[in-house]
């Protein structure tokens, strides 16, 4: 019996769009996410989370997004922390943790949750590193006649950076005693998760001690991140199995809706698919007493791109809208423009963007 996993990081469903496309063309056995946004009763959609000048887009009813697409799963969450969201100046408290999605027919035959780092915190998200949590199901799969383990963690972010602390190493043996409370001796299992972690760290080889071997790395992987993630340190998601797993196929996602900071279609295919120029530029424009800056990409698609995929990545970049805070509305078509240079790029974007400070 062949059972699909899924692991990623689904950032507060800051690409939620793409994200619910590709989850429910995926449609995976068991999928594990982590940072999984939920807040009881209310009724919108986008919340911001804010600490200092830092601002991002979360989704509000992320957990019960995935439910909407899944609705063939089991859904359990495992909240870390509960604190202040934004609608606007009013605050709004917000569960954030890790989910797990069963499908039905694959029974639950035992779990284990508990945090790894740190306790649920008495007020807000709780300073750094913030509390952490991992979630372990073990599953029967009647084709098989056996159960495995599949264990699900969310490493602690460190400030100072991703290198082996005296708090790691705690955390991979408090991991180590949750994976012992729902795994049966001899049975297969995957652990997997946003590790936080470099390749190097002596993590790996605690969990080593229980047969456990890290694909990303050993399959030659050497990148978990997109360009949604500008900075140094490409490594921070891993998926460990024991030698008794008979791996099918294993991919790293790197398209929208994949593993959270990532290359969306709209970035990615514009590297991959176009010709290398591209020219781009910016007018002021006051629209109904609205001040807008008018931007527009120039691009040439290599000759042998379908329009099928041309359309995959004007979708996209519409897409952003939904994600992107100030982006008014996105058009594409043919080039009209008189200049010389743009005249060698027959297509256009075009975005109305809204100029910070404006109403």
């Amino acid at each position: 019996m062949t059972l699909r996993l899924i692991c990623l990081n689904a950032w507060g469903g800051r690409v939620h769009e793409p994200l619910m496309r590709y989850l429910k063309d995926a449609d995976a056995d068991v999928l594990c996410l982590q940072e999984v946004t939920h807040v009881a009763g209310y009724g919108g959609g986008w919340l911001t989370f804010r600490e200092g000048d830092f601002e991002l887009p979360q989704r509000a009813s992320l957990l019960e997004d995935v439910e909407a697409v899944l609705p063939g799963h089991r859904a359990f969450f495992a909240p870390a922390a509960c604190g202040p969201l934004y609608d606007g100046n009013r605050e709004v408290m917000s569960e954030w943790g890790i989910a797990t999605f069963v499908r039905q027919g694959l029974p639950v035959i035992g779990q284990a949750q508990g945090f790894i780092h740190g306790d649920f915190p008495l007020a807000g998200f709780g300073e750094h590193p913030r509390p952490r949590n991992a979630h372990g199901v073990r599953v029967f799969r009647h084709g098989a006649g056996a159960a495995v383990t599949i264990v699900q963690m969310h490493g602690l972010r460190d400030l100072a950076g991703k290198g082996d602390t005296p708090a790691r190493l705690a955390q991979a043996h408090a991991l180590v005693a949750l994976i012992e409370k729902v795994r049966q001796a001899g049975e297969p299992m995957v652990v997997c998760g946003d590790f936080n972690l470099l390749p190097g760290s002596e993590t790996f080889a605690i969990l080593g001690r229980l047969g456990l071997t890290d694909l990303v790395t050993t399959r030659g992987f050497t990148d978990t991140r997109t360009s949604w993630y500008p900075k140094e340190g490409r490594y921070a998601d891993f998926l460990l199995v024991t030698p008794d797993v008979k791996v099918g196929r294993f991919d790293v996602v790197a398209e929208a809706g994949g593993l959270r900071p990532s290359r969306p279609a709209s970035g990615n295919c514009l590297n991959r698919c176009c010709a290398p120029s591209i020219s781009h530029y910016s007018a002021a424009n006051n629209s109904g007493g609205r001040l807008m800056i008018l931007h527009c990409v120039f691009v040439r698609f290599k000759g042998a791109i379908q329009q099928a995929e041309k359309q995959s990545i004007y979708d996209a970049v519409v897409a952003l809208k939904d994600v992107t805070p100030g982006i008014l509305d996105v058009k594409f078509g043919q080039n009209v423009s008189a200049g010389r240079a743009e005249r060698r790029l027959p297509r256009r974007f075009r975005g109305d963007l809204r100029k910070p400070g404006s109403a």
